[in-house]
Parts: C-alpha cells; structure tokens; sequence
C-alpha cells in the first residue's frame, strides 16, 4: 500500500490543513506555528502556547509537537514566556497548482479567442472528418446554426437542446422525411400512440442491464412527443467510413416500452407476418396445386415449382408475380376474351332503349320515329352522361319501376317523362353524331367534374370510330339528325304510322304516308309531286297511278310517257314497256320490239315472240341464249340450267365474333365494345375514373359495380380485387404486390441474400401451406385488412437460428428501418434566369 502523508492521530501528527491557501513561514525549518497564517496570508503568531489557571497559578499548554511544557512556565500576568517570532506566510502547494491552472487556463482561452477570432478558426474548432456523403458540404454555419453566433452563442448550443432542433431543420433542407420529421420514426403522435396500444409487451424484467439503469436514472428520448433531432441518433465527424445509420440496440430500446435482451431472448413473436393484408390478386394456392393443376387438361401447363410464377424484384426484397401472359394466359386468356360465355361478350355503352312503341303510338306520343323491336334498357354508361341533364334525371325518377315495354296504362306525367327521356338520347346520341370527340369529352368532364387529358379521353372513348356510331344512328333514328333540330325549335314531332283501326281511315297530317297532298310520299286521291303516285292522274309520280300520269317512274293504267316502269296503255319511254306497241322500254314490251332488255332483237332477257343473242332466251328458242328457249336451247340451254344451280352463299360473320380481337361492335339495338384482351384499357380507365367519383355520383357506382363483378364482360373482379375500407373510395388492385418507388416501412426483408441457405424444400423452408385456411372468405367484402393467408405465420425462433451475434447478426436495424413513410428524391427549386435583353437589341426589336 502505498504511504500515507500524515499520521491521524491527534498525538502522532499535526493536524495539516490542505485546503488552506497560506501555510507558516517557519513550515520549511520543520517548525511551523500550531495556528498559521489567516486567510489573507498575515501572520497570526503571538506566544507558543496560552497558559491555563489553575486556582492562583498559570501552568504551561505548549504542545507536545513544540517541546511540551517549558520549564520556565508562563510570567505572573499570565502570558506566555516564549514569544514567537514573526514570519512572512507562503502559499501552500495547493494555492500554487490553482493560481497555476487558472493562469494556464486564462492563457488558453485568451489563445483560444485569439484563434477563434482569426481566419482559421473553422480549421481549429473541426472536431473530426465529415462522412463521404457530407464531405462537400461546406462551412460550419451549413449545418451548425449557432456557428456565426460567436463563443456565447457556442455555449449556449453546448447546453440547449433548442439549438440542436434548428439543427435538425438544416438538415431537412436536403433529406425530405415527411411530415413529422422530428418525431419519432416520423410518424404523428396519434399514430404512434395506436402502435403502442397494439405492440406487444414485453416482461418488465427481460430489458438488458444497461436499459434498465437508464430507465431509472434518465427520462425516455421523445417522453411527451417531444421533438427528437437527428443528431440524437446520427452523429457526425467520425471520419469518412463512418455509418451515419448505424445505432445500438440499446438506442433503440432506450424509447420502447416493449424491451428485451436480444432478438433470441425475449423478441415478441411475429404475429402473422409477412401476411399483414390479404392478396391483391385473388389466386388460391390451395385449390390451384391440390385440384386445378392436377387436371388433365392443366398438367401441361401447370407450373411446376414456385419460381415459374414468382420473381425477385431488383432489389430483392420482394417476390413479384410474373405477367398474366405468362403465368395465367394458359387457362385464363379464354375467359377474359368471352370463351364460353352465355350473354354478349361486349359491355353494352349505347343504345336505343326499347319502348312500348304502340303504346305511346295509342298516346299520340311525341317521340319522332323510334324502333319498334328494341327491348335494351337504358345503359349505365348513358344514365352516367345523362346525368347532368337535370330533366333527364327527373324523367328517370318518374320511370322508376315502370316497365318501359308495357306502357299501355301510363299516366300523363309518365308519357311527358317518356318523352323526355327519348328526346335526352336522342340528343346525346346527335351531338356525339354531329360533334363527334369534342361532344363526348365534354360530357365526359361534366360527368366527372373536372378536365380530361388527352390520354384520359381516349381510354374512355377507346377510339369509339365514327362509322359504328353513325351505322348505329342510321339503324335505330334514321330521321335523327332533322328531328332533333326541328324538336329543339318547339315543334312536336309523333310518332310515325298509326293504330289498325285508323289505316283505313284520313291519315294524320304528320303521317309519312298520306292520301292527298302536294309533296306526299305515297302520293294521295288526286296529287301531284307523289313519290308513288296515286288512283288518279298525277304528274310527277314515281310509281304512277291508277289513271296515268305523265313523268311517273312507273306510269300510269292509261298511258303515260316518260314513265319509268311505264302503264297498261303504253308510254313511250318507259322503262318496263307497255302492253301496247312502245319502243326504247327497258323491258321490253309484250309485242315484238328491238332494243328492249327483255324483249324483241337484241333484248337481254329475250321476250314472248323470240329474240336473238337474249340472255334467258326466248319462248321459241333462240340461239346464244343463257338458259337457252322453250322450245329449242341446245348445248347453251343445258350449260344455263347448269349454272342456274348456284350453291348457297357462304355464311357471314356475327359482328360479336368478327371482332374477337376486341372493339365496337352493334348488337341490334346496343352499341357495344369488346375488351382487347386482359388489362383491356377501356374497362381499366373506366373502373378507376368512376371509382374516384362513385360516393357522389350513383351513376358512376352502377358503372363501377357493373365493371368489377364477378361474371361481368371481361371477369377483371374474378381476379382482381377491390379494396375499399375506412370509407375510402373503392379501388381496383389491377396488380400484385409491388415495390413502391421511395417508400419504406418498418421491416424489410432480402429473398435474394436468402436463396443460398435454402435446403431442397426451396421456399417451402419459410412459407408453409395451410391446406385448411378459409382464403376465398377473405374477399366477401372489400375490407383488405380481414383476411386468412393461404400459408402459416413465419416461425420467429426458425429465424433466430441464423439471427445471433455470432452469426448473421441480431440488431435492430437488420430487418427494421428507423425511418419510415414516403420519401421521394429531394429536388431542388431552381428558378431559371433569363438575361436581360441589351438596350440596343431592345432598340432594334
């Protein structure tokens, strides 16, 4: 042991006093005074000792240290004999280190300031290397805020933890962490406060020793949401291969109420995971591998193992699932296409709805011409385009519940409903007609509420060609493009044609067919101008009449010329001929002519009494004949009735089936259009335009619901499903999981740093089928976070034989990441600087 500087008993030593500044003069001749010097270095010293009563005497108190009681013994007065002399107190070893340290350290600050003030003090403050990836960033004041706030502001930043915050914003202006960077794991309070409620808890006694020492000396980091900077976590200037990220499990459990030793040692178990939704893609393991694939007609294409369906994703941390084309086109492709299907393979977009036409004829409806035989309904697509016809929309609720084809019994509102109907699809139908795609975007961003791109109008329409549309309108509305207009001018447009009981009868004015009247279609009594004439003489007529017209088409019983079929009188001119003796007819006349086509010399079809070269032939037989004569033909005759034995014509195609490849097509009444193949674009972009808008507009969720079901065109909901929860619009997961670009959450996993430790189970050693999960109940309704996995949880403790120290590692941050959210690459707002323009070129301009 080492020796001590004093003995401690009161009568082996003096008692010495180290912290005393002064110390006795007479210290280096080894005998020191027993009071010593004051505090301000004066000398105290009187007499060696204070002598004591005793009775009527004075005895001698010398210490023992100074020679013990004197012989001479103190005067009569009472005062000592022995004075001492006066001495010139020192400082004591003590006194002299501190005045020494304080010198040595007011010299240091000086030079420090010195430095400080000067051009390097950058240079001599710098408490280490920067990082590679902070290397260039500059000057101190980059990161520091109290840099150019001089030493006070240096001291204050040493101890605040303010200064440490502004610190931290420094560092956002480059790293984009979200909307709550400063908390923890950037997250808001409220929702790290509902992790903490679920998180599994953890015995208060598993937490390491050095854990639990600083939960009981020291507050948790973040206690009450306070803010949390970075350099609590991150801490700069340990050179250049330093891991900015790197921390301590210790750091990490420092804030976690859920604390344990290690992740062999009191790791809470994984509680589902990976499985934390149900899948995106509707595919049943175990009904595929255990039934479908043991098929006969599927061995073939069946895969074979897991890698035929699933790929690593570039960094390898997912495993994706490989294109339809690829994986499912084998079974499926003929689904998607309409293989097999019972109802029509194209969605139904436009049509004429079918109506009670004779009903509404009984009515005296005003509806112009409408197709008698339609019996479609009116389409979701056309109800969403309608919509914003607020007429339209009142005549729909009027109609609600009434059969549209049984109208016999309507009230007055209902036929004024019908009407209105017929006129809004009708002049839906005109503009799309007439104005063609500027029409129908239009409509489009009523219907949806804002602008369309370019882009989003041809997925809607999905180049709906201008020859369909207008096919469909000459079919179902021949009159359509002058009834709309003349209806829009106010005028009242009837049905065409009329009940049996009023055939016989006059004629509407409006009718088509009329019995008299200049202009007339079938002419009338007495009329000029008909098309097809009339019982008496009318010029002009196309058909003639009964007495002969002149200018008929097809002339008139008593004669008529220019005529085109001409009359039973003759007509010279005519087409047909006549009875009598008429040269130049087409057909030729029932006496011998020339010229005619069907009669006399040179006829084409030959006539009654023999014409030669005629192509039928005569009744007497003439010679270069097709089907040769009646009475003479020959070899020509055999070879016509040879040719007049001409096979069936060779059948035409369906519309449906001749667009197998996808597109428009018309189905009597209903203009559809069939998907082009999977991931159709047309369905696809209507699905997710009426998905955004379907909580406010009824139409768009008919379309939606109309699109996604089960059985519909297409089967895109067979597949794919739809999530719709927390009363968010619903949406249609056309793909499986992804990767999403710039966005992290807690855990994160490498299949691909995995592969090589796999045994010959493959990735049967981590994911394990549950032959007896209910998968298929997890999508009855849309809520994606009630689910049942087709494969169990991962074993935690399979992990944690790999996951140790001595291994592969047990941080923290070996599977989880601090940061998480969405975290999209930091651009910087650079504006663009355009050079003045020089006076004289602004002279020149």
């Amino acid at each position: 042991m080492a020796d001590r500087l004093q003995e401690f008993g009161f009568r082996d030593s003096l008692y010495l006093r180290p912290t005393q500044e002064w110390v006795c003069g007479h210290l280096a001749e080894g005998c020191p005074c027993q009071i010593g010097p004051d505090s301000k270095g004066n000398c105290r010293a009187t007499f060696e000792c204070r002598p004591r009563r005793d009775g009527d005497r004075w005895i001698c108190s010398r210490s023992q240290f100074a020679g013990g009681t004197c012989q001479e013994g103190p005067l009569p007065d009472g005062t000592c004999c022995r004075e001492i002399t006066k001495c010139q107190p020192v400082r004591s070893w003590r006194a002299k280190r501190g005045a020494t340290a304080k010198w040595v350290a007011a010299v240091t600050v000086a030079l420090i300031l010195i430095v400080v003030a000067g051009v390097g003090r950058s240079w001599f403050l710098n408490p280490g290397a920067l990082t590679t990836k902070h290397a260039e960033l500059g000057t101190c004041a980059t990161c520091h805020t109290a840099f150019d706030k001089g030493p006070a502001g240096w001291l204050h930043a040493a101890f605040a933890t303010s200064a440490t915050v502004a610190d931290s914003d420094n560092c956002m202006q480059c790293h984009r962490l979200g909307d709550n960077p400063l908390s923890a794991h950037g997250m808001a309070p409220t929702a790290l406060a509902e992790l903490t409620e679920v998180a599994a808890q953890a015995p208060a006694s598993s937490g390491s020793l050095v854990i639990k020492a600083s939960n009981a000396l020291f507050p948790r980091v973040n206690e009450g949401g306070a803010p949390l900077p970075c350099a609590t976590c991150h801490r700069e200037h340990h050179g250049v291969d330093w891991q900015l990220t790197q921390m301590s499990n210790e750091r990490c459990a420092s804030c976690h109420q859920s604390q344990f030793v290690s992740f062999a040692d009191g790791h809470p178990p994984f509680s589902g995971y990976p499985y934390d939704r149900r899948t995106r893609i509707v595919f049943d393991h175990t009904s595929h591998i255990d039934k479908h694939f043991k098929e006969q007609q599927s061995l073939a294409k069946a895969p074979k193992q897991c890698r035929d369906c699933h790929d690593p994703d570039g960094s390898g941390e997912l495993m994706l699932v490989k294109p339809f084309e690829q994986v499912c086109a084998a079974c499926h492709g003929g689904q998607v296409a309409g293989d097999g299907r019972a109802g029509a393979k194209g969605i139904a977009v436009l049509s004429a709805p079918g109506l009670d036409v004779a009903g509404l004829r009984d009515h005296d409806a005003a509806i112009g011409e409408w197709p008698e035989f339609s019996e479609a309904p009116v389409t979701s697509f056309m109800d969403f385009l309608l919509a914003q016809d607020e007429a339209y929309v009142s005549a729909r609720k009027t109609l609600d519940g009434v059969d549209l084809l049984d109208l016999s019994d309507a009230s007055e509102d209902q036929l004024a409903a019908i009407e209105q109907l017929a006129w809004s699809v009708k002049s839906l139908l005109f503009e799309l007609r007439t104005r063609g795609a500027s029409a129908l975007q239009e409509q489009l961003e009523l219907a949806f509420g804002r602008p369309l791109s370019s882009t989003e109008l041809t997925d809607l329409a999905a180049l709906l060609p201008t020859d369909a549309l207008a096919a469909a309108q000459t079919a179902w509305f021949p009159a359509l493009l002058t009834e709309v207009p003349r209806h829009r001018a106010g005028e009242r447009i009837l049905l065409p044609g009329l009940p049996e009981e009023e055939a016989a009868g006059e004629q509407p004015a409006d009718s088509a067919v009329t019995d008299s009247g200049d202009g007339s279609i079938l002419g009338g009594d007495d009329s000029s101008g008909s098309i097809l004439g009339d019982s008496s003489d009318s010029s002009g007529s196309i058909l003639g009449d009964s007495s002969g017209g002149s200018d008929s088409i097809l002339g008139g019983d008593s004669g008529s010329s220019d005529s085109i079929l001409g009359d039973a009188s003759g007509g010279s001119d005519s087409i047909l001929g006549d009875v009598e003796d008429k040269a130049d007819s087409i057909l030729g006349a029932v006496a011998d002519k020339v010229d005619s086509i069907l009669g006399g010399g040179d006829s084409i079809l030959g006539d009654s009494a023999g014409g030669g070269d005629s192509i039928l032939g005569g009744d007497e037989g003439k010679d270069d004949s097709i089907l040769g004569g009646g009475l003479t033909g020959g070899d020509d005759s055999d070879r016509a009735v040879e040719q007049a034995e001409l096979p069936e014509p060779a059948p035409v195609e369906e519309p449906e089936d001749w667009m197998a490849g996808g597109g428009w097509y018309r189905d009597y009444f209903v203009l559809r259009h069939r998907p082009v193949g999977h991931a159709d674009g047309f369905i696809r972009a209507w699905v997710n335009h009426t998905a955004a808008v379907s909580g406010d507009a009824p139409a768009a969720a008919a379309i939606f619901e109309e699109l996604v079901a089960d059985n519909a065109v297409g089967v895109c909901g067979k597949c794919h499903s739809v999530d719709a929860s927390d009363g968010a619009a619903p949406a249609m997961n056309w793909h499986a999981r992804r990767p999403v670009a710039n966005t992290r959450g807690f855990t994160r996993f490498s299949h691909t740093s995995h592969f090589s430790l796999m045994d010959e189970t493959g990735c049967l050693n981590c994911h394990k089928r549950d032959p007896a999960a209910a998968y298929e109940a997890s999508f009855k309704d849309r809520d994606a976070s009630t689910y049942t996995s087709n494969f169990t949880t991962i074993d935690q403790s399979f992990c944690a034989t790999c996951h140790t120290p001595e291994k592969a590692g047990d941080t923290c941050l070996t599977c989880h990441n601090y940061h998480v959210g969405s975290f999209p690459p930091t651009v910087l707002g650079t504006q663009i600087v355009v050079a003045p323009v020089p006076e004289t070129m602004a002279h020149k301009e």
